[in-house]
């Protein structure tokens, strides 16, 4: 759980992402969640079609499923994983630049 939460805070100090939610955490840019913790604790992030099959293929890891949907953008991060901090940041940067090219959601906060 600790490399984990690490893992997160790496997304918020260098990607200008925004960590939200007390009980389930995730991290969002431009209003699009990029990443977030399952309530078994693994962390599940969201990757472009490509670098997802490559990921899955390479990690032998799967698609995220929650509440018994697929969720087709979003993958399975392996414990091991989490422990290879180059392997590691090369995909939450990947997956930042993916995400930054979405149009930003409107805000529903009142100014």
């Amino acid at each position: 759980m600790i490399v984990m939460r690490t893992a997160i805070n790496y997304q918020n100090k260098t990607t200008k992402s925004h960590r939200k939610g007390a009980k389930n955490a995730c991290t969002s840019v431009n209003g699009h969640m990029l990443s977030f913790l399952t309530r078994e604790g693994t962390l599940t992030v969201r990757l472009p079609a490509r670098e997802r099959e490559a990921f899955l293929e390479k990690y032998n890891t799967k698609l995220c499923a929650q509440y018994g949907t697929l969720m087709k953008e979003y993958v399975d991060v392996p414990d091991a994983l989490l422990r290879k901090t180059v392997d590691r940041e090369k995909f939450f940067d990947m997956r930042h630049a993916y995400l930054s090219s979405f149009k930003p959601k409107p805000t529903t906060r009142k100014k």
